[in-house]
């Protein structure tokens, strides 16, 4: 037998605590239901994920799923960015790009994530293996 509906009053609570930051878990026990429940019902009423959130994408089912990362909207500065493509256009490779941007007060990245901006940001780094 399924546990009981919860009446749209708690709902509606469980939304706002989540919204205001309070943790999944305080909330889920709070209310007496399932830890993963408050952010699956505010990602179901439309509210945007308080973190980076992992989407999970099948090509077929049965088959391996592909994650990836979905960065907030402002994960990524527009004067990082700026930076980012200055170095690329210095000569800086990725690995360089990153310790100079984290010397410089940005928060510290990896090679990878340095990487991915640039093609997102439709730039190259020199240098890398030569194959």
């Amino acid at each position: 037998m399924s546990a009981p509906r919860l009446p749209e009053v708690d709902k509606a609570a469980i939304i706002a605590a989540y919204v205001a930051g309070e943790p999944s878990r305080a909330v889920a026990e709070r209310f007496g239901v399932d830890p993963t429940y408050p952010r699956t019902l505010a990602r179901r009423r439309g509210v945007a994920p308080r973190r980076a959130d992992i989407a999970i994408t099948m090509s077929r089912p049965g088959r391996l799923a592909k994650l990836t990362y979905v960065l907030p909207p402002d994960a990524w500065s527009q004067e990082e960015k700026a930076r980012l493509a200055e170095l690329a256009g210095q000569g800086a490779t990725a690995r360089q790009a990153a310790i100079a941007l984290a010397s410089e007060g940005f928060p510290p990245r990896t090679r990878a994530a340095m990487a991915s901006m640039a093609r997102q940001l439709g730039i190259a780094f020199v240098g890398g293996r030569r194959w």
